[in-house]
């Protein structure tokens, strides 16, 4: 075969070369190779735009949330597909992007609107002036190369992020040049009620009566619910004493009425709560009567006869009791007036009793409903009385009511708050249990588990609460299943989840394996958290090392998340120690008393003297009496009673100590022995006059009795505390323990009854019983 009919054999088909029917491989080795190194090179200049587009995707698609990545990659994506997009299509189409056109050129994955929405979100939170103009690049993109429009949700994504960098003259630009940039869309609404939630964390309330005034000149009309926002924020930011003026609230009431809104009986009755809760009763009935007399016009005779009467009715609650509230409300009734569900809830206001709630039901002829319920549910909940809260509960169940969340949440916030932390299991199976019941119920009546409310509602607190303290508890491999169900659940509702960003993350945190993967489950969640979203995140890290095995906390990590903090413009507080210290003292607590752990002593001993370097070197921080007080109790934990010491030392010189510093130094003399220190601790305490409490005598009676000095610790005991500060059971425990003889105990007894009689015969008789004749 000649060497031409070899060569016509060769074809070139997808980039490959294939030689048929050669019968003399070695003629045609050099050229064939030769044909192949051509064709190889022309494959690898058609897919390398490809290839680099693709991992400018990935990557991106991978780090929505880590602004130096989008701005390192952005660019040279929006670069590579511009050629690609001029490459491929000649002529292009409006309709189609350089990532969507061609099949041959797109990505095996591409960019999403969440992810790009992501990104702008990541970038606004940064808000350095590179950001903002990265930013407006990919707006301007968004149709060219992804083949999207900007809309109001992509503007949302922004806002949120803005808000989180809480720089007011940043935001009111965004917002005035929103319009003119790439989409043309115009704030909204619910823009401006994001931006009136979070203005009064960066600007008074002058500026947010600027802020309602802008929306009008944009031709968005305020409603109802901007002015109670507005209300909201005012009594935030005012002090307290005064609350705010009610001439000046009337003004605002007049504007409403202007502006065509409606009467709104939740604005009287919030601020007739507020002025309730300050204890200014008769400012609460002014304030209601003034809003009433404004909105006069829009209200039926029944309603105007009814807001004259309800005020009157709760001050007489307040001030001379339920009959004589039964009594006006008869009077009322002769005026002409008629049971409603607000004359029910003015009632049952301050009530802990069913039979209560029973009696307003028949004097009004109408059956309490779910408000009325779950009014009395928080008010025993708020006393604490939360066995009666569970009885009302099956009651309320019993007579048809279905649970939602304003009367399951403060059975869940009250059962976390009395039982401790870390909460026992049969605590958290009740608090899932009423979760359950309310999701059933939820699912029942066809509404959101939510409740169609704001992130603020019951609904949410639900779920921060259940999270919060999930995390704490020990358990941790019995309540995971529930805990991914209930951020499958959150997840799944209708909830602005940057509201709640911190408890997502740190469920998530808790569900990682290890320290590592944890921190990667903290990158992914960064971008939404507040100054105490970082608080609980550090929080949730170092509890991984309380999980399984003992482990001491990364502090290269710890301080990756804190510097992460910095970074977001959350001033560092000294809260950011305490919460390493605390767990250090757990950690090492846990340590001391199993031998498998005995190992990490030394190492717990480095760590706490880093962090003592840090907080001394740190100048953004003034460490507290808390602080010094969280490093001595550490140190003492851990056995090193010199360090402990030369804290104290420092606290003692400066005076930044208090009663809880006074009591770990002497628990730390105690357990060291250090007979001679203690007792300069006391004498220096009272040369300076100062005031020792309960705690801290108890805390030296135990230092003595430790020091074996029963003699000393007694006559503290029956001498010295006979004036301002006098000894308790807790007291004589210290020291009746510390007896290693029943006659010694018998001693004691006898000096008590001659000193402190009024203690003595206080102690349990049973423990008296055969020891004093």
């Amino acid at each position: 075969m000649s060497f031409r009919a070899g060569f016509l054999r060769a074809r070139l088909s997808n980039g490959r070369v294939i030689v048929r029917d050669t019968s003399n491989t070695r003629l045609f080795a050099r050229f064939n190779s030769q044909v192949v190194s051509v064709a190889v090179e022309n494959r690898r200049e058609q897919s390398a735009p490809k290839s680099r587009l693709q991992r400018y995707v990935d990557t991106l698609i991978n780090a929505t949330g880590q602004v130096d990545v989008i701005n390192q990659y952005y660019p040279a994506l929006s670069w590579e597909a511009s050629q690609i997009g001029s490459a491929s299509n000649s002529t292009p189409s409006p309709s189609l992007s350089p990532l969507n056109s061609s099949p041959s050129l797109r990505p095996t994955s591409s960019l999403s609107e969440e992810h790009v929405e992501k990104m702008l979100e990541t970038l606004a939170a940064s808000g350095r002036p590179i950001d903002l103009q990265r930013i407006e690049e990919i707006l301007a993109d968004m149709s060219d190369i992804f083949g999207m429009v900007p809309t109001a949700e992509t503007h949302t994504a922004i806002i949120r992020g803005l808000l989180l960098r809480r720089n007011m003259l940043t935001i009111l630009l965004w917002f005035k040049n929103m319009p003119l940039k790439p989409g043309g869309v115009s704030p909204t609404l619910e823009h401006y009620h994001m931006f009136l939630e979070a203005a009064p964390e960066f600007t008074s309330f002058k500026g947010m009566r600027n802020i309602i005034s802008d929306m009008r000149k944009d031709g968005c009309s305020p409603t109802s619910e901007t002015y109670k926002i507005l209300l909201r924020a005012w009594w935030k930011l005012s002090p307290s004493p005064p609350p705010p003026s009610h001439i000046a609230q009337a003004r605002i009431f007049e504007e409403m009425r202007e502006q065509g809104l409606g009467y709104d009986p939740s604005i009287p009755d919030f601020l007739s709560s507020a002025y309730v809760a300050q204890g200014l009763d008769r400012w609460a009935s002014d304030i209601t009567d003034s809003y009433n007399v404004i909105f006069s016009s829009h209200l039926s005779s029944q309603e105007v006869l009814e807001n004259k009467w309800i005020p009157r009715l709760s001050h007489v609650l307040v001030n001379d009791g339920f009959r004589a509230a039964l009594d006006l409300y008869a009077e009322y009734v002769k005026e002409g007036g008629c049971a409603s569900s607000r004359i029910f809830d003015t009632l049952l206001r301050y009530c802990t009793t069913r039979d209560r709630l029973h009696r307003i039901a028949k004097v009004l002829g109408m059956q309490p409903g779910r408000p009325q319920w779950s009014m009395l549910i928080t008010e025993i909940c708020r006393q604490g009385l939360m066995d009666e809260a569970f009885e009302v509960y099956e009651e309320s169940k019993a007579a048809g009511i279905a649970p939602d969340a304003t009367m399951i949440a403060p059975l869940i916030r009250g059962l976390f708050h009395h039982a401790g932390s870390p909460p026992p299991d049969s605590v958290v199976d009740t608090a899932i249990e009423l979760y359950n019941d309310f999701k059933h119920a939820s699912a029942a009546l066809n509404l959101s588990t939510d409740g169609g409310r704001s992130a603020f509602s019951p609904g949410t607190d639900i779920y921060h609460t259940l999270i919060r303290n999930l995390t704490k508890s020990q358990n941790r491999q019995k309540y995971s299943p529930f805990m991914k169900t209930l951020l499958n659940d959150l997840l799944s509702q209708g909830i602005d989840i940057h509201r709640v960003a911190a408890s997502i993350t740190t469920i998530r945190m808790r569900l990682a394996g290890d320290e590592k993967e944890a921190f990667k489950e903290y990158q992914r969640g960064r971008l939404n958290l507040d100054r105490s979203g970082y608080e609980s995140v550090l929080d949730a890290f170092c509890r991984i090392s309380l999980q399984g095995n003992l482990s001491v906390p990364s502090l290269s990590l710890y301080f990756n998340i804190v510097k992460d903090m910095k970074k977001a413009g959350h001033g560092i507080t000294v809260t950011v120690y305490n919460i390493i210290l605390r767990h250090f003292g757990q950690i090492g607590t846990k340590a001391k008393t199993d031998p498998n752990y005995i190992h990490l002593m030394g190492k717990l001993v480095g760590v706490t003297r880093r962090v003592h370097d840090l907080i001394t070197l740190d100048a953004s921080i003034e460490p507290d009496a808390m602080l010094w007080n969280h490093l001595m109790d550490t140190y003492q934990r851990l056995g090193c009673f010199a360090d402990a010491w030369r804290v104290w030392d420092q606290m003692s010189i400066s005076g930044r100590f208090d009663h809880v510093s006074v009591s770990i130094i002497l628990d730390a003399c105690g357990h060291a022995g250090a007979t001679h220190l203690a007792q300069q601790v006391i004498q220096r305490l009272k040369r300076d006059g100062y005031k020792l409490n309960l705690h801290n005598y108890n805390a030296w009676i135990e230092c003595l009795c430790r020091l074996n000095n029963l003699n000393q610790a007694l006559k503290v005991l029956c001498l010295e505390m006979v004036d301002d500060v006098l000894p308790d059971l807790d007291s004589v425990r210290i020291v009746r323990s510390f007896a290693k003889r029943p006659d010694i105990e018998v001693e004691i007894l006898m000096r008590i009854r001659q000193y402190q009689p009024k203690l003595y015969v206080s102690l349990p008789d049973v423990q008296l019983e055969g020891l004093i004749s």
